[in-house]
């Protein structure tokens, strides 16, 4: 190898096989060893090592859902020769249905049973009036030329029913790779609609379009989620030239792929949503809510106040409080979550649904505030100090559950509100950009650029007026 250097007209400073960990010169036949290299061209001083092994190595590879784990893992085995493996979809499908099922384990009978539950991969869909005309409303509510709903596994997504597509197309779009998918982009946007204005110059799809030309330049799609939370898809909507979406139409498409899969789960006789009661725990009965409104508040300096006030001072006061904010909630159909300590969470689209939840969670806050400039007023008057309130009010997708004693919620909108809240301004409503698109435009709002949000970067928020 030296002298095949050299007959380049390179330099070699040096050139040994090495022990890995102690970089040490070594017998180039031990199991594991490094060939390392350095090599001059010119004033240029050229460093490399490659690994030598009796044996092929067994590569691991990880990553979060959606990244392409699987397109790199078998490019990379055929690249070097080594043989491609993954179980790792199989494994976390099983483990989810046996947890689901409840089932012991070892009863293989009643494991086959619920396998041959889940059949809406191979179930022809396509023909059934209860879902056929989806795709087509779709389009017609988003005026775009095509719509499909697609579901997606760890390789694959395979097109259930479509719109507007062209024979040829509905043919090729039947089962396709899922790393080449648009759709596959929905799955790792935090559970929210997914919308790329132009196809060909956004950073995510252009390649893409740069191999089929003749593809939609528009795209917007909403993720297929089950009632106990887990994505197996998308409702998506395409159109030949660029465009946007106004709020209420991706609104749109996100009820009508929730629709679509509450229709759908009622088909399936095994999935049900009946509460179990197990006298040694208590069972979560959840359910997924696509959007919903979270309010959260607490007393500004209330520390402080707890070194002020008698204890039986403190509990009335806040007694005062937290009853006036129940008739608030009760008065805008807001549903109360909890109270800890002096903070307050409530949720708006739980579990009606309705379009306007944000609005009414929005009201309700505003309306909170003034209950608590009321209450000021007599507690200046017996001398002690005003109580000032923050609150934070996000929109975005949850998970909402019971168990035999209590009612809460769950997700990372939840977290989002709560930051919100914290970074916000006393007797003002902090809401996020996602609040505010789903609001009228009959409030005004302050801006509130780059804030950053603990755990949740900066972000654009907003003072509601």
């Amino acid at each position: 190898m030296r002298s095949a250097l050299e007959q380049k007209g390179l330099y070699v400073e040096y050139l040994e096989v090495v022990d890995p960990h102690t970089l040490q010169q070594t017998d180039a036949n031990q199991s594991l060893s490094l060939l390392a290299a350095a090599v001059r061209c010119g004033t240029t001083r050229l460093i490399d090592h490659t690994f030598l092994m009796t044996r092929k190595p067994i590569v691991a590879i990880d990553g979060p859902a959606g990244a392409g784990k699987s397109t790199v893992t078998r490019a990379f085995a055929e690249r070097i020769g080594l043989i491609y493996l993954d179980t790792g979809a199989m494994y976390r499908a099983v483990a989810w249905l046996i947890l689901q099922t409840e089932i012991d384990p070892k009863d293989q009978t009643s494991l086959v049973k619920v396998l041959k539950n889940l059949k809406l991969v191979e179930k022809n869909i396509n023909k059934d009036k209860r879902f056929s005309s989806f795709p087509k409303l779709a389009a017609t509510l988003t005026d775009c030329s095509e719509a499909a709903i697609n579901i997606i596994d760890d390789d694959t997504q395979y097109c259930k029913i479509s719109y507007g597509q062209s024979l040829a197309g509905t043919i090729m779009h039947k089962e396709i790779p899922r790393q080449i998918t648009i759709c596959s982009h929905v799955l790792n946007n935090n559970s929210k609609t997914l919308m790329i204005n132009d196809l060909s110059k956004d950073d995510r799809t252009k390649e893409l379009f740069v191999v089929n030309p003749d593809m939609p330049r528009f795209y917007a799609g909403s993720p297929i989620v089950t009632s106990k939370g887990y994505t197996l898809g998308t409702f998506c909507v395409s159109d030949k030239e660029p465009k946007a979406l106004e709020h209420s139409k991706l609104d749109g498409l996100r009820m009508l792929a929730d629709q679509f899969i509450d229709v759908y789960e009622s088909t399936i006789s095994k999935y049900d949503k009946e509460e179990i009661v197990n006298t040694d725990k208590e069972k979560i009965i959840s359910e997924y809510y696509s959007s919903a409104t979270i309010l959260f508040s607490d007393f500004v300096g209330f520390t402080k106040k707890t070194e002020q006030l008698q204890p039986g001072e403190l509990i009335e006061i806040l007694d005062s409080f937290f009853s006036g904010f129940d008739k608030i909630m009760d008065r805008f159909s807001i549903r109360k979550v909890k109270t800890i300590g002096d903070a307050y969470m409530a949720v708006g689209g739980i579990p009606d649904l309705n379009s306007d939840h944000a609005e009414r969670t929005v009201l309700a806050a505003k309306e909170m505030i003034n209950f608590v400039k009321g209450l000021n007023y007599q507690q200046q008057a017996l001398g002690n100090e005003p109580w000032h309130i923050r609150i934070g009010v996000h929109t975005g997708p949850i998970i909402a559950g019971e168990t035999t004693s209590k009612f809460d919620i769950w997700g990372d909108s939840v977290n989002i509100a709560a930051r919100l809240e914290s970074s916000g301004k006393e007797m003002e409503v902090h809401c996020s950009e996602e609040t505010k698109a789903a609001i009228p435009d009959t409030f005004t709002f302050s801006e509130r650029k780059d804030v950053e949000l603990k755990g949740k970067g900066t972000l654009n928020t907003f003072i509601i007026k």
